[in-house]
């Protein structure tokens, strides 16, 4: 396995370096550059400026969702996964369901709905389960870590075996975890300013499962843009270079 870093002032220059630096002569080698979706129709549109129209058979664009039907897909899972409308339908249900035991939030509509669903996914994403929040703590932080929980666990419990958009990414880093489906493969991580946990761990899995893994990073030479996270990514992209040797 091998991890490479490619830092510019910028980050549209480092990945254009990143897209440079790409061999694509050999096919038995498969290519997967990995944005977020915004990005993927520009980032197509630099695979084609920098690579001239020969690596298309084996260079592909995804984001993470994509990448997790594309390798159910191949190994013949069939996945159910709740679109964004049917989690929140699932949410609100588990929401109805314990309101009667809130100890400080009062309201159970949709606006709420959507709030609650941004922490749970937040929590998800952050590796946080339902048993990990500590309804203990005092005063009104701890009647909402309670309130949080009760909803949490229900909707938890009415997933009932279905995924949403966390656990399907979760799944995908297990079943990555148990093949060897990614070992002829190398990755190209670009336009990210940031990663979950979760994220990191499934980064984790596809460094030791692929062949070579690559990371475009802006370093700005000025201070003013520090607040964003170039620094973290690469601390904790060298970081993972050390714990998988």
């Amino acid at each position: 396995m091998k991890i490479n870093a490619f830092i510019s002032s910028t980050i549209f220059d480092a990945t254009k370096d990143m897209i440079g630096a790409i061999d694509y002569s050999d096919f038995s080698v498969e290519h997967i550059v990995i944005v977020p979706d915004r990005f993927s129709l520009q980032m197509e549109k630099l695979l084609l400026t920098t690579l001239k129209n020969k690596a298309l058979f084996n260079v592909k664009v995804m984001g993470l969702t994509s990448l997790a039907i594309e390798i159910f897909k191949r190994l013949n899972m069939n996945i159910e996964v709740l679109s964004s409308g049917e989690s929140l339908l699932l949410l609100q249900n588990a929401i109805d369901n314990v309101k009667a035991d809130f100890k400080v939030f009062k309201k159970s509509g949709i606006a709420f709905c959507h709030e609650i669903s941004k922490i749970i996914s937040q929590l998800k994403s952050s590796g946080i389960s339902c048993d990990d929040l500590n309804e203990k703590t005092g005063g009104l932080t701890g009647g909402k870590y309670h309130d949080i929980m009760l909803i949490y666990k229900e909707y938890q419990n009415m997933l009932a075996g279905k995924f949403d958009a966390n656990e399907r990414m979760m799944l995908l880093n297990q079943v990555l975890k148990d093949s060897d489906i990614l070992s002829k493969t190398k990755f190209y991580f670009a336009q990210f300013d940031s990663f979950t946990t979760e994220g990191y761990d499934l980064i984790k899995t596809i460094i030791t499962k692929s062949c070579e893994v690559n990371v475009s990073i802006a370093s700005p030479l000025s201070i003013g843009n520090e607040y964003i996270y170039e620094k973290d990514i690469l601390q904790k992209f060298s970081m993972l270079s050390r714990e998988c040797g």
